[in-house]
């Protein structure tokens, strides 16, 4: 059951996000309390440790990396609060998949953050493949939707020698 908290609706809560590699900003919402969103991140599934022939452990292995593309977000002047996962609004453009190493910012007027880039990863055998995304996406937090921002005009060359 999803519940309205400062004018954003909120899917439960979580003790504590379980997953690394995402994103944050940080935020003053119009009651004037302080707020952490983050975007973003994976979660490993399927964890084993792997041991050499001395029977010692020499790595922590992974079967699957589950990208998230939800948006948490923490009230710091409640610290009694858990991290909220934030219902996003059906937008026109979708959402963004999900990530790691992206930048993320607060825009000026606190409204809205915006993402940029990252990479996303797969695992096929025991590799791992990656590939550098470019996109650039704008989350609106009062009406909890996103809008994908298109850039026109050509993108700097070194994004290029990500994707080589």
């Amino acid at each position: 059951m999803a519940a309205r908290i400062l004018g954003i609706t909120v899917l439960g809560t979580a003790a504590a996000l379980q997953f690394t590699g995402h994103a944050q900003a940080t935020y003053q919402d119009d009651y004037g309390h302080e707020n952490i969103v983050v975007f973003g991140g994976y979660d490993i599934i399927d964890k084993f440790l792997h041991y050499d022939i001395n029977d010692q452990v020499d790595g922590l292995y992974t079967k699957h990396l589950e990208f998230n593309n939800e948006v948490y977000r923490l009230n710091l002047s409640r610290p009694f609060d858990s991290w909220q996962k934030i219902e996003v609004m059906k937008g026109t453009d979708g959402r963004p998949s999900g990530r790691v190493l992206h930048s993320m910012s607060m825009s000026a007027d606190q409204k809205s953050f915006i993402i940029f880039g990252g990479t996303q990863c797969f695992r096929k055998a025991n590799l791992l493949f990656g590939y550098a995304l470019q996109d650039v996406w704008r989350f609106y937090i009062t009406n909890q939707t996103w809008v994908n921002v298109v850039p026109q005009g050509k993108h700097p060359d070194s994004f290029d020698s990500c994707n080589r």
